[in-house]
C-alpha cells in the first residue's frame, strides 16, 4: 500500500518525449491517461514498436536492472502518469520484510 500513496504524479504535453534511446532512468511509470508511442529507430527510420495507455506500466526493465534504455517514448496526446524512483521503492522495501524476499 505504501507503494501506491508514494506515487508521484507527472503530466507531459503532446510530442514530449519520456524517455529518450541511450540515457537512464531510474523511474517505473504508469500511465493514468494518454497515449505514449515507443519507438526505435532502424536503418536510419523510425520503428514504431508499440502504443500504450490507461494502466501500462513503463520502464520496468530498466527500473530493476538499472541499464540503459533501448527505446524512445514520446506523448501521442497529452500524457498523465504517475512514477516511483528506484530510491523510493528501495526505501519501501527496506520498511517492508515481506518485500525484501
Amino acid at each position: 500500500m505504501q507503494i501506491i500513496f508514494s506515487l508521484i504524479p507527472k503530466f507531459y504535453e503532446k510530442n514530449a518525449y519520456i524517455i529518450k534511446e541511450n540515457t537512464y532512468s531510474d523511474k517505473l511509470l504508469m500511465i493514468e491517461n494518454g497515449i505514449v508511442e515507443i519507438f526505435t529507430y532502424f536503418e536510419g527510420n523510425k520503428f514504431i514498436i508499440e502504443n500504450l495507455g490507461t494502466g501500462a506500466i513503463i520502464n520496468y526493465r530498466n527500473f530493476f536492472i538499472e541499464d540503459k534504455v533501448q527505446i524512445n517514448l514520446r506523448c501521442v496526446t497529452n500524457v498523465n502518469l504517475v512514477y516511483t524512483d528506484l530510491e523510493s521503492f528501495q526505501k519501501i522495501a527496506l520498511d517492508n520484510n515481506d518485500l525484501q524476499h
